[in-house]
């Protein structure tokens, strides 16, 4: 029952799919936030929230009976040594708009190096899958140990249709890609 405070009244069939989802994007939202406040208080690394990564923790005799849940493929990406973080509290916009997002990289390179030449391509993909929009923006050098805050304006096309979609962005370093999100 205290799962509902969560995942609301959908049917009993989507229950388990819609907590493993709100699980993920709590993570997210916790860790990611968390490493972007670097740039405020510079002794801040980041966070672990408590959460259960495996459906079978409590019955578990060896590590073959622990069976990942989701959100460990989110632990994956908001852990990155360098993570390409999207702030965008705006969820709903319409076709022709022009939504407003902020890009954080925070340069945690396990080589300590900054980064230079830095490019953000992102793209917008619809619930096919299905690129709609993609760009390319010119972003700082990131020192290593330092976060930058970037504002990126991305016009939506006129001809979208109302669904769900996704912005996926990928973060290069000297023509090498150091992290996507």
């Amino acid at each position: 029952s205290s799962q509902l405070a969560w995942t609301g009244h959908a049917e009993q069939g989507l229950q388990a799919r819609l907590a493993d989802e709100h699980q993920c994007s709590t993570l997210r939202y916790a860790t990611e936030s968390f490493r972007q406040l670097r740039a405020e208080n510079p002794d801040l690394s980041g966070v672990f929230p408590f959460t259960i990564l495996f459906y079978n923790w409590d019955t578990v005799k060896k590590f073959a009976d622990m069976n990942p849940k989701p959100v460990t493929d989110q632990v994956k990406v908001s852990y990155q040594p360098v993570l390409l973080s999207w702030e965008c509290w705006t969820k709903n916009v319409y076709a022709g708009s022009v939504l407003k997002s902020i890009a954080h990289v925070i340069n945690d390179d396990e080589h300590f190096k900054g980064l230079k030449n830095v490019k953000l391509f992102y793209e917008l993909r619809d619930k096919a899958h299905t690129v709609v929009l993609a760009d390319t923006v010119a972003m700082p050098d990131v020192p290593y140990y330092a976060t930058i805050q970037s504002p990126v304006k991305i016009s939506l096309p006129e001809n979208l249709t109302s669904g769900y979609y996704q912005l996926r962005g990928k973060l290069q370093s000297d023509g090498k890609t150091v992290s996507e999100n």
